[in-house]
């Protein structure tokens, strides 16, 4: 059972000339509570079987505040902000335990503005990660005949981002930016091996990723497509931190599952997402779809490499408004009927450091799917 409660007030001050000063204030409470029952039938009979950290209430009280200026000086626009961010997390149940965390959350961003349609940002922050309640829990994962254990001493991961872009525009709707990102990470949080067999969500260090990141906007008129418009999100990245198995460099480990849609964000090399949308204003109708396409996540555990791929998601919609003041709508999902991949090898020992003693691999089919939605107002 999760519970979730967010107050946030915001307050804005310009009356100080060429400032505009911006504070926000936000309140969180969020709890966690699970139980699990696990049974085993030995052939004498069925026996409870115990899972360490199962049966647990974590809870977490948050404040965050940050106050911010914007200064206009000309082509410049200079943004700086302090905040600090405070939290408490209890955890009671299978672990008993309380914690406090207190991080200063500061801000500066530089903007160069020569003409309307086009912009140079450089930003620096530092953004505090924030806790899956999920991570601090044990459970037991079936399908792999294994436990995945939780970690009640589990720390928010702190960054420092560096970042710097450009922005193009063209026409009223045409933009193109480009980002380079360098991230500086303290407490990474990935798998930590307590055993020569299990692992458990943790902190393994500090870590660095880099890369480049490209959004644009395009409307295809030019093409003789009226009302349509063509989005394009590109990333590529690449990422360091010190194994705690090897000892040696890796990249960092992806640590999501099957999601749809794909993360943009989560840790992997390359991500492109394409994205399609016509509108026909005179018969109400409009069409559209997307391609996204990433490459192979790696997840490093003590014993074992996990290799997920999703393959090439397309999708594709036609929706009208022409009909009793409702919106129809018909999407069809992973019309290339592709597979998902998850492929685990499994060590020895520990990992690397031993021989391969077995190769899981598996292929799962979602099929192809279609859904059809109405909405109205009534």
């Amino acid at each position: 059972i999760t519970t979730e409660l967010i107050t946030r007030f915001e307050f804005d001050w310009a009356r100080w000339e060429d400032h505009a000063i911006q504070a926000n204030f936000e309140l969180a409470y969020n709890k966690l509570e699970n139980g699990l029952l696990q049974t085993e039938n030995t052939g004498r009979g069925v026996v409870e079987v115990i899972v360490p950290g199962a049966n647990t209430t974590v809870e977490e009280s948050r404040g965050d505040l940050m106050v911010q200026d914007t200064w206009t000086l000309g082509e410049f626009e200079v943004d700086l902000g302090i905040g600090g961010e405070v939290s408490e997390i209890s955890q009671t149940g299978d672990a008993e335990q309380k914690r406090d965390f207190f991080f200063i959350k500061p801000l500066a961003m530089l903007t160069y503005s020569p003409s309307k349609s086009s912009q140079t940002r450089l930003r620096v922050l530092r953004e505090i990660g924030q806790l899956n309640f999920s991570e601090f829990v044990s459970t037991a994962v079936f399908e792999d005949n294994d436990l995945a254990l939780g970690n009640p001493n589990l720390r928010p991961e702190t960054t420092w981002i560096s970042e710097i872009s450009r922005e193009q525009r063209f026409g009223e709707v045409g933009v193109v930016t480009l980002t380079a990102f360098h991230h500086w990470i303290t407490d990474v949080q990935d798998l930590l091996p307590i055993t020569d067999e299990f692992e458990v969500p943790g902190n393994i260090g500090d870590g660095r990723r880099w890369g480049l990141e490209l959004e644009g906007a395009m409307p295809l008129t030019w093409l003789g497509l009226v009302g349509s418009r063509l989005d394009v999100q590109l990333r590529w990245q690449d990422s360091s931190v010190t194994d705690p198995v090897t000892g040696q460099s890796r990249v960092l480990s992806s640590v999501v599952g099957f999601p749809r849609p794909f993360p943009f964000r989560d840790e992997l090399e390359l991500i492109g997402v394409i994205k399609y949308r016509q509108d026909f204003r005179e018969a109400k109708v409009s069409w559209g779809g997307d391609v996204r396409e990433r490459r192979e996540r790696p997840r490093f555990k003590v014993n074992e490499i996990e290799i997920l791929d999703e393959g090439t998601d397309v999708n594709l919609f036609v929706e009208t408004t022409r009909y009793w003041d409702l919106k129809i709508r018909v999407d069809g999902q992973n019309l290339m009927n592709v597979n998902q991949s998850r492929d685990r090898y499994l060590y020895q020992g520990l990992r690397d450091l031993s021989p391969i003693r077995r190769t899981v691999l598996r292929d799962r089919n979602d099929g192809t799917r279609f859904f059809i939605s109405v909405s109205g107002n009534f």
